[in-house]
């Protein structure tokens, strides 16, 4: 919250925090911002009051502010670790997509949220599986096995206002296999035989495998 500039004057004020009142600005100036000591305060009708002067002439007036908290906090979650590949081309901000190897074993990665008003506030951490796809309440830390399917960890984070933030997990566990194919051969009687080197396409990653072993 700005109070406008006022050509030529000094403005000094002051909010009453419920038990004292707390300098906003001491030095002359004549812009008043009320953003860091009202989002100190939190929510709430605070009364602020201001002394506004010029030419050694000053008046006192006072006003009410209403605050309302309208910032959703800040949801960070550590990295999946090694053997998760990305698929960013579906990404969103809150949404991180992966794909990772059958049989591969991690734990659920930890998540701090910050808010612009209350500060560190609780990350609530819940997972979908193949076999359940409800969201069941899990613990960071929680050792998983990826069976092959859709998997998604959810982390949510509400303040004091209700405001509610959310970050997404995308997980497909794949089993890995080779998609082959060879080109066939037509043979006369009596001539020479020449197979063709087969190609084949790594069905986890996508692909082409040159290497065969025999």
């Amino acid at each position: 919250c700005n109070e406008g500039a006022i050509s030529d004057f000094e403005i000094y004020a002051e909010v009453y925090n419920g038990e004292s009142w707390i300098a906003v600005a001491t030095a002359p100036s004549d812009t008043v911002n009320l953003k860091d000591v009202l989002l100190s305060l939190g929510e709430g009708e605070w009364n602020v009051r201001f002394e506004i002067t010029k030419n050694g002439d000053s008046i006192w007036f006072e006003k009410s502010l209403q605050a309302k908290d309208s910032f959703a906090p800040v949801i960070n979650a550590d990295s999946l670790g090694n053997g998760f590949i990305p698929v960013p081309e579906e990404d969103s901000e809150i949404v991180k997509n992966f794909v990772v190897l059958e049989g591969t074993v991690c734990v659920i990665p930890n998540a701090t949220a910050m808010d612009a008003v209350d500060g560190e506030v609780t990350v609530n951490v819940s997972i979908k599986t193949p076999s359940d796809t409800s969201a069941k309440d899990v613990v960071a830390g929680t050792e998983i096995s990826f069976t092959a399917g859709e998997y998604v960890i959810v982390y949510r984070a509400v303040d004091k206002a209700g405001n509610e933030s959310s970050f997404f997990y995308f997980i497909t566990a794949k089993t890995l296999w080779l998609d082959i194919t060879a080109t066939a051969n037509t043979v006369e009687l009596g001539s020479a035989v020449v197979i063709s080197a087969p190609e084949a396409t790594n069905g986890f990653t996508g692909e082409k495998v040159t290497d065969f072993n025999w």
